[in-house]
């Protein structure tokens, strides 16, 4: 893919456009480590960024056109979508605990673990070959899985689709429903305070346990009625 040559004020500046996951998130995410911020989201953030990303001084940038500047952040945030072959596993497959480590990693900074997200979401693959177009499309294709999950089971999640998609609808990478958080009780749960059971636990296809929590709670609440029928509450 051919890079573009941008022409500011009898300048060429090149604008790479083929990038593998570690030079991209060292380039545009420098503190990915620390936190997860879009660089995109915010106009405050551009010339920083087009400076980092593309060389154009920062004085050189204080007096650009404003829509000059928003077309080559079009062009660096259009990276992340470019078309994708790379395939991932059925998510359906997922075990137990895999679904539990992608909920985590994602609620928490999915650019800090990109790659044990993709070695469960694409474990064929190896990831230093791979594009950034490619992590995010695997990234997204875990989030739509996320998102019919928590609606097939909304009674057991109390999903709320507010928390799952930004204001222009795009799917979040995290939320505050703190779902992810409350795993490891649901682990403990289903393992009987045994510890040496918890192996067995995460191992389970995710699908056979989500049934078997919701059937679980569809008795308690159940018996829970009972009890309020007969008083005994």
């Amino acid at each position: 893919m051919n890079p573009i040559i941008l022409d500011i004020e009898d300048k060429e500046f090149v604008v790479e456009l083929e990038y593998k996951i570690k030079p991209y998130l060292e380039t545009f995410y420098p503190n990915y480590k620390l936190a997860y911020k879009d660089y995109f989201e915010d106009e405050q953030d551009w010339d920083e960024l087009i400076n980092r990303v593309v060389g154009v001084p920062l004085k050189t940038l204080e007096r650009c056109n404003p829509q000059h500047k928003k077309q080559i952040i079009y062009i660096l945030s259009s990276i992340r979508t470019f078309p994708s072959t790379i395939k991932t596993i059925d998510l359906k497959t997922l075990t137990f605990g895999n679904f539990i480590d992608l909920d985590v990693y994602f609620f928490n900074n999915p650019l800090k673990y990109y790659d044990d997200i993709l070695k469960i979401l694409t474990p064929e693959q190896n990831i230093d070959n791979l594009y950034v177009w490619d992590m995010f499309k695997a990234f997204n294709h875990f989030m739509e899985f996320r998102l019919w999950i928590y609606k097939q089971y909304k009674g057991l999640f109390g999903w709320n689709e507010s928390e799952d998609r930004d204001e222009s609808g795009d799917l979040r990478y995290s939320n505050v429903s703190e779902i992810a958080g409350s795993w490891f009780n649901i682990v403990c749960v289903l393992a009987n305070e045994d510890i040496n059971k918890i192996d067995e636990t995460t191992n389970q296809p995710l699908i056979k346990v989500l049934n078997f929590l919701s059937r679980k709670k569809d008795k308690d609440l159940e018996q829970l009625k009972l009890m309020k029928k007969h008083k005994v509450l």
